[in-house]
C-alpha cells in the first residue's frame, strides 16, 4: 500500500488516503481511507537479522 494523501472527516479525525494493490474494484476506485492508528499498528513491525544487532542488545533479549 502507498500513502498518497491525508483527509479529515466531519468530526476532525485524521485519515490517510492509501492506494491499494487490489485494483480498482472498490467504491473509491483503488483507494481507501485508513486511520492514523491503523497505519501505526500495521507499520511498526520490522525484521532485523540477529547478526546485525549489537552485542549488548543480543544479551538483553537473550540471543
Amino acid at each position: 500500500m502507498h500513502i498518497v494523501g491525508m483527509a479529515k472527516d466531519q468530526n476532525g479525525k485524521d485519515y490517510y488516503l492509501v492506494k491499494n494493490s487490489w485494483g480498482e474494484s472498490n467504491d473509491f476506485k483503488g483507494f481507501l481511507y485508513v486511520t492514523k492508528a491503523y497505519v501505526q499498528y500495521k507499520t511498526t513491525g520490522l525484521m532485523v537479522n540477529k547478526k546485525a544487532l549489537p552485542a549488548n542488545i543480543k544479551q538483553k533479549i537473550g540471543i
